[in-house]
């Protein structure tokens, strides 16, 4: 399950790239595991990362929108577009 443990130098990269350009990130949690876990150590240095179904990935873009973000990426899944 090395999900559990992502790589830190890589969430790291992460968290620097979504503060420097002000990046919020919904993602919907039927994403892969290997991305869950980067976002859900990622949520421990830049609280604008959410992950949760689509209703509620939508409110929490709006929320990070009225919180500063400049940016929301959206992680969805393809059967659902």
């Amino acid at each position: 399950a090395t999900y559990l443990f992502p790589n830190e130098l890589k969430v790291d990269e992460l968290v620097n790239v979504l503060k420097e350009k002000k990046i919020g990130v919904v993602a919907h949690f039927y994403m892969d595991p290997e991305v869950q876990g980067v976002l859900t150590a990622a949520q421990k240095q830049w609280p604008h990362i959410h992950i949760s179904d689509s209703l509620v990935m939508a409110d929490s873009a709006v929320k990070m929108a009225k919180a500063g973000c400049k940016f929301i990426t959206v992680l969805g899944v393809d059967f659902m577009s």
